[in-house]
């Protein structure tokens, strides 16, 4: 199937649009008799004079129009800006992006922000992964989660495939909601544990170091006028402080860090082995006169099974061994007894999170499936695909694997902290 004999069949279910959505974000179903696949809505993106998006530095102009959805949801040839956006992502051939609106929109019924993305999950063949660990994550309460929704993705007349709308990571009202005044030099700051900050910034300029660690400094911007070395050196300073006391006793840390949230972020990162949780997207940030408190959990494509230089076994606790700050907080029996409290009083709710996300995707399987007629990964290897991902050859297949190896990975850890 081509990119553009895919838009005209969509062109086609738009005329019988009803609504559906896990999240309400009102995905449409056709009552055409000989027509009976349900199809996600659909992100239009025009770039001026129809240029090509190639930088992650440089945006290109274009409007944005979104149908197929709901009449609440829907907006037409809003002026916005596009560029590349990730990491390792960005290699591959079917790019992530960041859309940035010339005025605040509420995509999605998800808050007014300027700044969106759309992640493409092109290693994750069961396009399922992030999706699932940000549903699981806000089931159990974790405060500032990104927004998920599944999308198609045309620009300009053509068909990129299934995307995921997300949210920017940074600081806002409907984003990480904490105060943020460089007329203050104790406001708001959202840190990355980030190991490519070298590439990108500069040392005490951008990021900085503990323990041989880097984090960026992602917001405030410190390209900000308002931002000064004191802002740096404060935030620098207390993070230290809080690292330190790790090694103190649990009471210390208290007084330094909320151990509810980094219990949370841990649980979500554990039960999908993030790969990247010990060197990137480990956000924390700092409220105004306040504690240092872990997340957004982001970055889920590379996990759960979908990596082949990582110990993949569900009996493994991946995230204590590779991140420091879970390292340390494990090693006291207060934290330990708080994780096993969090997963025994969630383990239902996460285990219908996840039967939701499931149901959810396989709803739209041919919508999903139709990404691989344009991106025709299924059965190749893929970076960094295991074995057992490269065998699964059908869509359904790789959703139903995702949902077992998390499955099992939950089982495995409510046992082990039942137990501490």
């Amino acid at each position: 199937m081509t990119k553009r004999f895919f838009v005209m069949i969509v062109s086609v279910l738009f005329m019988f649009i009803g609504t559906f959505g896990l999240t309400g974000c009102g995905n449409s179903e056709t009552n055409e008799g000989n027509i009976d696949e349900k199809t996600l809505p659909i992100v239009y993106i025009q770039t001026q004079n129809e240029v090509e998006v190639v930088s992650k530095e440089e945006y290109v102009s274009c409007l944005v129009t979104i149908s197929n959805t709901s009449e609440d949801y829907q907006i037409e040839n809003e002026s916005a800006r596009i560029k590349g956006r990730g990491n390792s992502t960005w290699t591959f051939p079917k790019k992530p992006y960041k859309l940035k609106f010339d005025s605040k929109i509420n995509l999605f019924g998800n808050g007014k922000e300027k700044t969106w993305t759309l992640i493409a999950n092109y290693c994750d063949k069961s396009l399922t992964r992030n999706f699932m660990a940000y549903e699981v994550a806000r089931a159990i309460g974790l405060e500032n989660t990104s927004s998920a929704v599944p999308v198609n993705l045309v620009m300009n007349g053509d068909y990129y495939g299934v995307y995921l709308l997300c949210e920017q990571v940074e600081i806002g009202k409907t984003r990480v909601n904490i105060e943020s005044n460089l007329k203050d030099i104790d406001t708001g700051y959202l840190v990355e544990m980030d190991a490519r900050a070298p590439e990108e910034g500069i040392e005490d300029v951008d990021y900085f170091v503990i323990d041989d660690i880097n984090y960026a400094v992602k917001d405030p911007e410190t390209d900000d006028g308002d931002f000064t070395s004191q802002h740096l050196d404060f935030i620098k300073n207390y993070l230290t402080e809080s690292f330190n006391a790790l090694s103190s006793d649990y009471e210390n840390i208290k007084n330094y860090i909320d151990v509810e949230s980094f219990a949370k972020c841990y649980i979500v990162h554990e039960m999908f082995n993030c790969v990247d949780v010990g060197y990137s997207s480990f956000y924390m940030y700092k409220v105004k006169q306040g504690k240092l408190y872990a997340g957004p959990v982001w970055d889920f494509d590379i996990s759960s099974g979908n990596c082949d230089y990582v110990d993949n076994r569900k009996d493994y606790l991946y995230a204590k061994q590779k991140n420091v700050w879970y390292n340390k907080l494990l090693e006291y029996d207060e934290f330990n007894i708080l994780v096993g409290q969090i997963l025994h009083e969630n383990k239902d709710v996460i285990s219908s999170t996840i039967q939701a996300v499931v149901d959810y995707q396989l709803e739209y399987k041919h919508n999903n499936s139709a990404n691989f007629d344009v991106w025709d990964i299924m059965g190749i290897y893929v970076w960094p695909n295991t074995e057992e991902i490269v065998r699964i050859d059908t869509f359904e297949g790789q959703v139903y694997y995702l949902q077992d190896w998390v499955e099992q990975k939950l089982n495995y850890m409510e046992e082990y902290y039942s137990q501490v």
